[in-house]
């Protein structure tokens, strides 16, 4: 074979073997770009998958919270007309000042001292009353505004019931003074029940009213009602008509001149608020209950009133039914309730929780 016949098959050979290598070249490079776009293809599925799962939940609760915010008849049938929540107002002692008599750190902790040991027990006392409330009306949401005395200015300043009724506040004895307030505070409407810093709740009776009021029929006279606790009766027709028994008992106490004994005050009030509850067949409206002073705490009491002798508790007739939880039941509730919050006079302990120092500022609840 002559030369020019080899250099030509040598040639040949060498095209079809790079011709070969270009072809699987070729290859090799539309595997790898068919992986690629499987690769691709499957996680913008994935992708895809979990955006149509996000906007299908988004879409599926903006829907469960449109239903149930407007609630139609189709699906929930007629709606029944919720309870509106009962406010109470209490007012501490004469002379205490909350914010200056305990000096709060990071809203939670009050330094204990000598000086403001009154004190102390006072807010104490509150948080009992308020838990009571919280925790034993049933589904009933219940509020407890307390007040202080710098409150109280405040109050006064802003003449809410009236410059008459500033002129007699100012003039009053300390007593009194909490008993005007509290009674302001009822004819006007700002609040629908009261309590006077001498009460401390046992019970809650809300769950027995029905829509009615709470009197308390006076230990010292059964022609008296007490002027310490109160309830609005809420199966008036109008609520107006529910200011009408405050305003004219705070009248009476607003014409009365300043009495040499407060004791004989009280008692004149009591006998006029018997008159003015009593007057139209108004006792329909309300729960009577009785005062019974003695040593022991009787059955069916909801608060008790003590001085530095003896003590007095409200107690829940018979007549009115219901269950009123016993004193001498072993009952971790009520042990819970009894016994929370005892006092502790040594400095630096804490002695009121987040519940009493998150009070509501004096104006709104």
């Amino acid at each position: 074979m002559s030369e020019d016949s080899k250099y030509v098959q040598g040639k040949l050979r060498q095209r079809r073997a790079q011709f070969l290598r270009s072809h699987a070249r070729e290859a090799r490079e539309k595997q790898q770009m068919k992986k690629s776009i499987s690769r691709t293809s499957s996680n913008l599925s994935a992708y895809m998958l979990k955006f149509y799962i996000v906007v299908g939940t988004a879409v599926v609760l903006t829907l469960a919270a449109v239903l149930n915010q407007t609630r139609p008849k189709f699906l929930f049938g007629k709606q029944k007309p919720g309870v509106r929540p009962f406010r109470f107002t209490s007012i501490y002692p004469p002379g205490i000042k909350i914010e200056s008599d305990l000096p709060r750190f990071f809203r939670t902790y009050s330094i204990a001292t000598p000086q403001n040991e009154n004190a102390r027990k006072a807010v104490i006392k509150m948080v009992k009353s308020r838990r009571v409330l919280r925790q034993r009306s049933g589904s009933y949401k219940t509020y407890l505004k307390t007040w202080d005395a710098s409150s109280a200015s405040m109050l006064i300043e802003r003449q809410i019931c009236g410059r008459d009724f500033e002129s007699v506040y100012m003039s009053s004895s300390a007593e009194r003074k909490n008993d005007l307030i509290m009674w302001c505070m009822m004819s006007v409407t700002k609040t629908e029940g009261f309590f006077l810093n001498s009460v401390e709740l046992l019970e809650s009776p809300l769950l027995l009213t029905k829509g009615r009021g709470i009197v308390v029929r006076s230990a010292a006279h059964p022609s008296s009602l007490s002027i310490d606790m109160y309830l609005h009766p809420r199966n008036m027709t109008h609520e107006a008509d529910m200011a009408i028994v405050p305003a004219q008992l705070l009248a009476r106490m607003m014409d009365a001149p300043e009495p040499g004994s407060y004791a004989a005050y009280r008692e004149e009030m009591e006998q006029h608020f018997h008159d003015i509850v009593f007057s139209d067949s108004n006792e329909d409206n309300y729960m009577i209950f009785t005062e019974i002073c003695q040593k022991d705490r009787p059955n069916r009491a909801i608060s008790k009133k003590c001085d530095a002798s003896s003590c007095c508790y409200f107690v829940v007739p018979e007549e009115y039914g219901g269950f009123i939880f016993e004193e001498s039941s072993s009952s971790d509730d009520y042990q819970n309730v009894a016994n929370n919050q005892k006092v502790d006079s040594s400095i630096g302990k804490k002695i009121i929780d987040s519940e009493t120092l998150g009070e509501e500022s004096p104006f709104g609840w």
